[in-house]
């Protein structure tokens, strides 16, 4: 008779770097960021470094609030754990992925931002406003037809009046 067991290795992946925003760090493994993102590829030799590196530029910063659980599943979705894609942080994972250049998770968001645009036109407008690339006339036509609808939205204050 044959016995056998399952087995599996349980040493954690150890952090090695920490991504800060608003002056908390989250800490992430370089190593899965450098399998995963084209952009910590191309600039591996300046990123490695330091230990802490910003998960976004200044100006980025303060005109775009991205929620501390929105960080770790981008952190999480980048060390191949499961995360939830939602109307709250479709649209922040999406730019995240096209900051960093992570192919698999702009697809992902992409998909689901097609698929419930109207719930998240307003996210999406506050954090591409800035653009000069993103085209804002397709939602800005759902955001006018539906006036009603998003009026009541916190984020629709930080559109620009021009938006």
């Amino acid at each position: 008779m044959q016995h056998s067991n399952m087995v599996q290795f349980k040493k954690e992946v150890s952090n090695t770097h920490f991504f800060i925003y608003r002056g908390k760090q989250f800490p992430f493994n370089f190593n899965f960021f450098r399998i995963a993102s084209n952009f910590f590829i191309r600039n591996e030799e300046s990123l490695f470094p330091s230990k802490n590196i910003q998960l976004l530029d200044k100006c980025d910063e303060e005109t775009i609030d991205i929620d501390d659980a929105t960080i770790r599943h981008f952190i999480q979705y980048v060390h191949q754990i499961p995360i939830p894609l939602q109307d709250n942080n479709a649209a922040i994972l999406n730019f995240l992925g096209h900051k960093y250049e992570i192919n698999e998770l702009i697809s992902c968001t992409e998909d689901y931002i097609a698929s419930h645009q109207s719930d998240i036109v307003v996210d999406l407008l506050s954090i591409q406003q800035n653009d000069p690339k993103f085209d804002t006339t397709t939602y800005e036509k759902i955001i006018s037809d539906n006036f009603l609808k998003y009026i009541n939205e916190d984020n629709i204050l930080k559109l620009k009046i021009s938006t």
